[in-house]
């Protein structure tokens, strides 16, 4: 438990690909089986999702911190609840084709990952799967 309702899944190991199939399970499997409650009612959930790789290394070579990369992460869990929940952002180093390392200075709002996105940043979304009425 990262704090409140948060959780932190650390995924040794996974390129970035592999990053977006965990989270698309992790999607998959919290709404699969609705919630049991007490007095034999039921509650389907859903989660929001955002996630970052760890180290964080651009083409040119530079990095960020631990710290800097779970605030990324953490950005695009907020972008995620903004577009509507049950979906996920993973945010990836992104070319920076004038190599000003706008990375390193990217605001911590989900506005500047849009911003960023195709430069210091590449976005990728993710939605979680249907669910039934």
């Amino acid at each position: 438990r990262w704090g409140g309702e948060e959780f932190l899944v650390v995924g040794h190991g996974y390129d970035d690909e592999g990053a977006c199939e965990l989270a698309c399970r992790v999607l998959e499997s919290v709404s699969e089986e609705p919630m049991r409650l007490p007095g034999g009612l039921s509650l389907r959930v859903t989660c929001s999702l955002g996630f970052s790789p760890l180290p964080w290394v651009a083409s040119d070579g530079s990095q960020l911190s631990r710290e800097q990369a779970l605030n990324l992460a953490d950005v695009a869990l907020y972008l995620s609840k903004l577009e509507g929940r049950n979906r996920g952002y993973g945010v990836f180093p992104g070319p920076d084709p004038d190599g000003a390392g706008r990375m390193t200075d990217l605001g911590m709002d989900p506005q500047s990952l849009r911003l960023e996105n195709g430069k210091g940043v590449r976005l990728v979304a993710l939605a979680g799967p249907d669910l039934p009425s």
